[in-house]
């Protein structure tokens, strides 16, 4: 098994005075990580883009990576360019936490979408892509890749997501948790960007959503290592990249 993370390069772009879609204009750094080579026709690229909360990483976890990128495999990093892009407001890009705190603009998926577009452009000189595929919220940018840049991309493969306004149990789930954090960290300091216990709270609400309901059981097998479980989760937590990440504005 190869250690996808140690084979990863690290990129960082950085874009002055970036626009949002709600007319904010802000410096940010927008971070990636890439597998393989280039070839000198830049037909081989390969935009893989996270879910809400993640980032880039969660495409080089071992079981994921071996089954996709190893020799043979349908995107063989020995044929294939692959870029792993942090979403704003996820990763190693520019977030609330690291860059101006409450004050971070609020970001569409629009915005996430044209920064990635820059990334490519400009870091990488590529007007075109073999395929984007993304997963989750990555899959929500994946049909908007389709909508704002028709023909960049020569495949899309959306998983897990629907090109559809959120209703049901996936918009409850994501307003709960924005109300738990809201609520807890008024309680505890009144301070927008002070750690916040109900960010644990908080995601737990969103493990309970998104994990496999197989493998919470095996994991949270009894009263105390569940209660352990939520302690440690809830003993730090910046309110504001959760806050923004999962109440996209636009989107929920």
């Amino acid at each position: 098994m190869a250690d996808w993370k140690s084979l990863a390069s690290s990129h960082t772009l950085q874009v002055e005075q970036f626009a949002f879609s709600g007319g904010e204009k802000q410096d940010i750094t927008l971070h990636c990580r890439t597998l393989g080579t280039l070839n000198p026709g830049k037909n081989n690229a390969v935009l893989l883009l996270h879910g809400t909360t993640g980032s880039g990483l969660q495409f080089l976890q071992t079981d994921m990576a071996d089954a996709l990128f190893g020799s043979r495999k349908p995107l063989d990093c020995a044929k294939h360019f692959l870029i792993l892009p942090d979403a704003i407001g996820h990763g190693e890009s520019s977030k609330p936490s690291t860059s101006n705190g409450a004050s971070f603009p609020q970001y569409s998926y629009t915005d996430v979408v044209n920064a990635q577009h820059r990334l490519i452009r400009e870091m990488f000189g590529l007007q075109r892509l073999r395929l984007i595929l993304g997963t989750s919220m990555g899959g929500m940018n994946t049909w908007m890749w389709g909508y704002l840049y028709p023909g960049t991309a020569k495949a899309l493969m959306p998983i897990a997501c629907l090109p559809q306004k959120l209703a049901g149990r996936n918009l409850l789930f994501r307003r709960l948790i924005l109300a738990i954090i809201e609520a807890g960290t008024r309680c505890q300091s009144g301070h927008p960007n002070a750690p916040s216990k109900a960010v644990g709270l908080a995601w737990n609400v969103f493990q309970m959503m998104v994990s496999s309901p197989a493998k919470l059981e095996r994991e949270l097998s009894d009263p105390e290592v569940t209660d352990r479980h939520i302690a440690d989760t809830m003993k730090k937590g910046e309110a504001n990249d959760p806050l923004d990440a999962v109440g996209v504005p636009g989107i929920i």
